[in-house]
């Protein structure tokens, strides 16, 4: 099977579930995020402070990408098609649908490289 067709209001109730989970995924990294630069930012000073002329370089966290823009793109597209039906491919499916995006691996990874800091 190389497509599968949709009815269009059953693809925008997916894509808006993924997106409030994505948003909410998002959220968690942020808090994340500032608590890993918090105590990165802490470590940097107390090394400084113990020895200035020695300092090592250590890892900054990363700062979480907001990909909300993707699934809202691919809402607003469908509010404009005039088909009550939409044929996806294999790769569509495997975004739309099962919310396997090409960036969902680096947004991750981000995310346990920050953890680690506050672990």
């Amino acid at each position: 099977m190389n497509q599968v067709t949709f009815h269009k209001h059953t693809l925008r109730e997916i894509l808006s579930r993924n997106l409030e989970k994505h948003a909410e995924d998002y959220d968690k990294s942020v808090e994340i995020y500032k608590a890993a630069t918090k105590l990165y930012h802490e470590k940097l000073a107390e090394t400084a402070a113990n020895d200035p002329m020695n300092l090592p370089r250590y890892d900054a966290p990363e700062k979480p990408e907001n990909y909300s823009r993707f699934y809202i793109e691919a809402i607003e597209m469908l509010t404009y098609e005039i088909n009550d039906t939409v044929t996806l491919t294999v790769e569509d499916f495997k975004q739309l649908v099962k919310d396997e995006w090409s960036w969902k691996n680096r947004f991750f990874a981000a995310d346990r490289k920050n953890n680690s800091y506050i672990s």
